[in-house]
């Protein structure tokens, strides 16, 4: 079977979604299939899998590292219809999404969509210039639009799926779990001997991208409670920052 899948985050920019990607290429390519990823341009970056495809893009000021891809890809397209692709997988409703359902939808090829993110949590990186009730009814009528467009949905939660029910969406909707790597045993002694931390220390660990919609304000209010039952916990952040406040 040959897969092309298309997703604006995609290496080398690091999200929850870019990272699924890789390991559902990585997976899909042990068991036989033959993987096509679609993604927008990053300057600078050269991909290491020949299947790898990418589309002309360009960078806003209001994210200026996450580029977004051109719907208008002749060359690509070309390709595209003579690669013989049996089903297109999205994974995101925007740009990048919509060339790929166009795509399909011009060859007749079976489309298949994930449904990843929430993005009515994201409407704080609206400039504040755009009525953000504005771009929520917007946000609604454009998903329920590419939704319903699609052969199937699926979701990484059960939330999600609600979330797309709501918004009047009919098509079936599978949560399934995003692939994750299992995790390298670690030796805690030598870990704590590293990091300087001493054995009666509780530690608490969030890693990941520290930003508004991930909730790491969360853990921080919820420190000092914790502190009160357990004098000896600390609380580690890794990760990138993005307008966390």
């Amino acid at each position: 079977m040959k897969i092309a899948i298309f997703s604006e985050s995609y290496l080398p920019y690091l999200n929850g979604v870019s990272i699924s990607i890789r390991i559902l290429h990585e997976e899909l390519t042990r068991r036989g299939y033959e993987v096509w990823i679609y993604a927008p341009r990053f300057r600078g970056h050269q991909d290491s899998y020949p299947t790898v495809r990418r589309l002309p893009s360009f960078y806003t000021p209001f994210e200026p590292d996450y580029p977004i891809a051109w719907l208008f890809a002749p060359r690509l397209w070309r390709e595209f219809r003579t690669l013989g692709f049996d089903v297109v997988h999205t994974h995101t409703p925007f740009f990048t999404g919509m060339a790929g359902a166009s795509w399909a939808r011009r060859l007749r090829i079976p489309l298949v969509s994930t449904y990843h993110t929430l993005y009515e949590e994201y409407l704080h990186y609206v400039p504040p210039i755009v009525p953000k009730s504005l771009v929520r009814r917007v946000l609604r009528w454009h998903l329920k639009r590419y939704y319903e467009g699609v052969d199937a949905v699926m979701t990484p939660s059960e939330i999600g799926a609600e979330v797309l029910r709501k918004y009047g969406i009919r098509k079936p909707i599978t949560p399934i779990r995003n692939p994750v790597l299992p995790f390298p045993e670690v030796n805690k002694a030598e870990a704590r001997t590293q990091l300087g931390v001493p054995d009666d220390v509780w530690m608490l660990l969030y890693v990941g991208r520290m930003a508004p919609e991930k909730n790491v304000s969360v853990l921080l209010k919820a420190m000092p409670h914790i502190v009160r039952g357990c004098p000896n916990a600390r609380l580690w952040l890794g990760g990138s920052r993005t307008r966390l406040r």
